[in-house]
């Protein structure tokens, strides 16, 4: 009969917010995910409705229903019935049966006999919308049946009182009958207790948490009673840091009464002028919020999170979205649409992320997506987000990004969007003041110099992160050895993208010139310029397989059906003249693989299964490319403009080179990291805490710390990656939108494709005319045995792609520019190639015979 009217923390999880309310589910995730909390259960919403036709009081709540909903509150009125409705609710009973099935419960959780608490949790109560902070009643210390029954109707008559029903009217959720839940747990005696936030409530500062505690329990902060104690705790980094310590009044606390409830008690004054944490209590709270902040939303819901703490270690008791608006972006840009785009990161990222990946990136591309601006000195807001997750994937903040680099650069949103490839709107700007260009002019020359001395010093750099790669001291398991590898992440990744932005301001260079000197054919002459200009190290991959599937064909080795086991053994072993080359490539690109920016993604390294069929595509396809070759043009042959090409080809290709190994030395850097963690991943299966150490990939940073911190067992750790794995293939099956806009998800308009389309434009970014039939991929996995004359149709390209290239006729690619790792190794290659085609994988088909034309960025169908 009451079978779904009691729930346990761990049935409530999975249980819906209207049934159980959003405290008592929020209670269940934390349970879920191995938090400490007080044990208890929760009571559905059901029981409330029970209780209000047990004592016929439909007609009442009708009554106080009908006088909100009038244009003009009678407030007096409806404060008369309403306190009506509270007494009859404290005067009502409750069914026999109803009592019985409720203290068969308490006695299943042992607590009949103990000193409890009974909290509200409303329906709409600890919503992203609507927190109802401190408007429905809890009511601690209760410690009798029948004080627990008393404490019930309390919660259900708070439900009808004048701030509640105020609350729900302002918030328009006035124009149906609430219903409440209730919790009912068990009753701790706090030392101390307080609130955390997961962003600083009045800066909107993030990676910084605020903590507000006091003596005993937390009803003098929830209530408003004195001034707290107020921590900052800085956690942008892999370890948190106090930045800040403000003693508050702490003009009282509450205690446990000896009878029931509570009282207040006055602090002495030696006890006011102390913190009521210690730094090692402070930095281990932290480490738990944090770690709740990943497990319910990898840091993309704020939360607000209520603790205790009871002399030996932190309890939970909620932990809820903070319902105000949070701002993300520049106060400048606060009354436009705030844009998240795909942008770049579709071609290098696509992936969905697994907790322990993003918990590790989040910061690293954050500063690589400001290195440039921070570089001259660019105050960032600190309230600005500039990389979230939207259905488990990357998006980078385009409004501010656009704004960044137009107020530092004076580079236009639309060039910036040329600039990423993809497909985005612009934010609108103002046109600067003379002052304003003055102050761009100085940060232009300041970053010209950042790059030189960059330049200068790179190639040491890069030599420094190749021997810590090498070394043999960290190769230990340690959770200091993974924060000294993502230190220096964290110094690389800017230099990367100041690399990236310097090889991009190189070719805007090189593109104006030739823009100025040859009008309309100046992406044609550019393209046949830079063609196989050489020694761009993803090109080198390509050119290093090609040259494999010569060797093997010439000492006839048969490639097909072989196992990862039996490559890493005769790579070891150097059976022949093609695997002791085999063994060479793997050294200086084993680092490298599909998706190579996700951590949890094997490196060639590790299964080099991928490559030998690309080597054995090519033995079948005699390695041909079947394409037109383009028709060159005449180059003009002044003695001026020829050693101006020659200059501008040098001091492009440079560029790139640089770009193309500054990611190979990240991917370097990452590779290492990623050994580190599969050696935590095996400590913990040795202790059977996981099943394969890959499964480490599926377990936050914080979660790893408590784990070989001994703060955390382990319990329930394998059923936490298995829900979260079911996540992850939830989130790959879901759209993939290029943007959208904060507020207005549901408004993304996807374009409507026409079964009639013939004619594509996009950008070409190589040379030449190729026609073929085209075979379109998402992954490079699927297209290891590809035929002759086929043309390859992609959202997107890695480095890993780019070995297919020669064994096609074109490239076509949904995403990029001029400086997409498919765009640079195209040209490398003299095939043709199309980047930046909206929608091109819905509007082709695989065995559709296109044209693909590099020279005018056209594609026929």
């Amino acid at each position: 009969m009451y079978k779904g009217f009691f729930a346990t923390w761990e049935e409530l999880g999975k249980s819906s917010h209207k049934q159980f309310g959003g405290k008592a589910v929020n209670l269940g995730r934390l349970y879920d995910n191995a938090i400490p909390i007080p044990s208890g259960f929760a009571i559905s919403s059901n029981w409330y409705n029970i209780y209000v036709n047990h004592n016929r009081l439909e007609r009442d709540i009708d009554v106080i229903l009908n006088l909100t909903k009038e244009g003009a509150m009678d407030e007096e009125r409806l404060k008369i019935f309403a306190q009506k409705l509270q007494l009859k609710i404290l005067e009502g009973t409750f069914p026999e049966d109803y009592i019985k099935e409720l203290f068969r419960h308490t006695d299943i959780h042992g607590i009949t006999n103990r000193s409890v608490v009974v909290r509200s949790s409303a329906s709409d109560e600890d919503s992203v919308q609507h927190s109802f902070a401190g408007i429905y009643d809890s009511i601690l210390n209760v410690v009798s049946p029948d004080s627990i029954l008393d404490a019930i109707k309390k919660c259900y008559a708070s439900l009808w009182s004048w701030r509640a029903i105020t609350y729900r009217v302002k918030k328009k959720i006035h124009l149906y009958a609430p219903s409440m839940a209730l919790i009912l747990m068990e009753f701790v005696e706090a030392q101390s207790s307080g609130v955390c936030f997961t962003i600083d409530p009045l800066t909107n500062e993030k990676d910084m948490l605020v903590i507000q505690t006091n003596y005993g329990l937390g009803e003098s902060l929830v209530g408003g009673h004195v001034d707290p104690d107020e921590y900052r705790v800085d956690i942008g980094n892999l370890r948190p840091s106090i930045t800040s310590k403000r003693i508050g009044l702490k003009e009282k606390i509450f205690i446990k009464n000896k009878n029931k409830g509570i009282e207040s008690v006055n602090l002495t004054e030696t006890k006011r002028s102390k913190c009521v944490l210690s730094d090692s209590l402070i930095l281990n709270l932290s480490e738990f919020v944090t770690r709740i902040w990943d497990a319910l939303s990898l840091r993309e819901e704020h939360l607000d999170i209520e603790f205790l703490y009871d002399g030996e270690k932190f309890l939970f008791l909620q932990a809820r979205p903070i319902s105000t608006p949070v701002l993300s972006i520049y106060r400048k840009l606060s009354d436009q649409s705030t844009i998240w785009s795909n942008a770049n990161f579709r071609d290098v990222m696509p992936f969905v992320q697994t907790p322990l990946g993003w918990s590790l990136m989040k910061k690293p591309l954050g500063q690589m997506l400001t290195a440039p601006i921070r570089s001259v000195g660019y105050r960032v807001e600190p309230q600005v987000q500039h990389v979230k997750l939207h259905n488990g994937r990357a998006y980078m903040n385009l409004s501010a990004l656009q704004w960044e680099m137009y107020d530092v650069f004076g580079v236009a949103p639309a060039q910036f969007n040329d600039g990423i490839g993809g497909h985005q709107p612009e934010i609108s700007v103002q046109h600067k003041t003379f002052t304003g260009k003055v102050f761009e002019l100085g940060r232009k020359m300041f970053f010209g110099c950042t790059i030189a001395f960059i330049l200068c010093r790179l190639n040491k750099f890069f030599k420094e992160i190749h021997q810590y790669v090498n070394e043999e001291v960290d190769r230990e398991v340690s959770l200091d050895a993974i924060d000294r590898t993502h230190k220096k992440a964290s110094v690389l990744n800017p230099k990367v993208q100041l690399i990236n932005i310097f090889s991009g301001l190189v070719f805007q260079l090189f593109m104006v010139r030739m823009n100025s000197r040859y009008g309309e054919e100046a992406g044609r002459m550019a393209n046949q310029i830079l063609r196989e200009a050489g020694n761009i190290s993803t090109a080198e991959i390509g050119y290093r397989l090609r040259d494999l599937a010569l060797l093997a064909s010439t000492e006839g080795l048969n490639l097909h059906n072989i196992d990862k086991e039996f490559i890493i053994k005769w790579t070891a072993e150097n059976k022949s003249q093609f695997w002791e080359e085999f063994s060479s490539f793997l050294k200086d690109y084993g680092h490298r693989c599909i998706n190579e920016l996700d951590l949890s993604a094997p490196r060639w390294n590790e299964n080099p299964l991928y490559l030998i069929q690309i080597i054995s595509s090519m033995m079948d396809q005699n390695i041909v490319s079947n394409y037109s070759s383009p028709n060159e043009l005449a180059l003009p042959n002044s003695i001026f403009e020829k050693y101006e090409r020659i200059f501008l080809k040098k001091l492009t290709t440079f560029a790139l080179r640089k770009r193309e190994t500054a990611k190979s030395t990240m991917v370097k850097l990452l590779e290492k990291l990623r050994f580190q963690l599969r050696e935590l991943g095996c400590a913990l299966c040795a202790r059977n805490l996981l099943d394969n150490p890959d499964d480490v990939f599926f377990v936050n940073w914080y979660e790893l710390v408590h784990l070989f911190e001994q703060k955390w067992d382990g319990q329930q750790l394998k059923l936490m990656i298995n829900e979260r794995k079911r996540s992850k293939v939830k989130f790959e099956e879901a759209e993939y939108p290029d943007f959208f806009t904060d507020g207005h998800l549901t408004s993304i308009k996807f374009e409507t494709i026409s079964p009639n389309v013939r004619l594509l434009n996009g950008l070409g970014v190589s040379s030449g005319v190729a026609t073929g039939s085209a075979i379109c991929i998402n992954d490079p996995n699927e297209a290891t045995a590809l035929t002759k004359g086929q043309i390859l149709v992609v959202p997107s390209t890695d480095p890993a792609w780019t070995p297919l290239f020669l064994n096609v006729s074109a490239i076509a690619m949904e995403t990029g520019g001029y400086l997409s790792h498919g765009a640079i190794v195209a040209r490398e290659y003299g095939i043709p190639a199309v980047a930046n085609v909206k929608n091109l994988m819905k509007k082709i088909n695989g065995g559709h015979t296109i044209t693909v034309d590099g020279d005018k960025g056209k594609i026929y169908i």
